[in-house]
């Protein structure tokens, strides 16, 4: 079959000759080594980073002081210069019970955050609430839990926005499954209204 010359972005795609290619085509596809993220390093856990669409906001679980239980989700915005400012914890999300992980949505309007409804046992009891942004632009408020996702006293976690926020991937112990955790998702027409049942 015919193939294309390199068009130097760095990836080397498929149909592509990248023997013809400029020497260092496929270079840029090499990650950079990892490098600690500012701020965001403790001697404490820190996981789930959640992006918003423009990149401005991360959100990420963390088990730093401050927070109200266990864990707590915090967030950053980027500054002027290009550096993520000192995390502070989400108002309106957090609880003495403990949240292990979290998704915004693209517009950052929209948090999915999974809770441990039991700490003691929080690998088998988490569950996905939502939360959504007030017009303050700096408070959520929860919304509960989202019952066309979780099943009861299951493990429901690690939740992820497709890029319209229309579909959500998660991952789940729920009958039905080819192993001990299995992926899902479901869909919604808009959102305000509920999710399909999970697939």
């Amino acid at each position: 079959p015919a193939t294309l010359p390199c068009d130097h972005d760095g990836v080397c795609e498929p149909g592509e000759s990248c023997g013809n290619c400029a020497p260092d085509c496929g270079a840029a596809s090499a990650w950079d080594s990892p490098v600690v993220f500012g701020t965001f390093d403790t001697v404490f856990l820190e996981e789930s980073f959640s992006f918003t669409g423009d990149g401005q906001l991360v959100y990420f679980a963390s088990y730093r002081p401050g927070g109200q239980g266990r864990a707590d989700i915090w967030s950053s915005q980027l500054g002027l210069t290009g550096t993520f400012g000192e995390p502070t914890p989400v108002l309106g999300v957090n609880t003495e019970v403990g949240e292990m992980g979290v998704r915004v949505s693209t517009d950052g309007t929209e948090l999915l955050v999974v809770r441990a409804l039991h700490p003691e046992a929080p690998s088998t009891t988490e569950t996905i609430f939502r939360a959504t942004l007030t017009l303050d632009g700096n408070t959520f408020v929860d919304r509960g839990p989202v019952v066309e996702l979780n099943t009861p006293g299951g493990n429901n976690h690690g939740p992820a926005f497709s890029g319209d926020d229309r579909t959500v991937f998660f991952s789940s112990d729920r009958p039905g499954g080819r192993g001990l955790s299995d992926v899902w998702y479901a869909t919604r027409p808009s959102r305000e209204e509920p999710f399909s049942a999970p697939v």
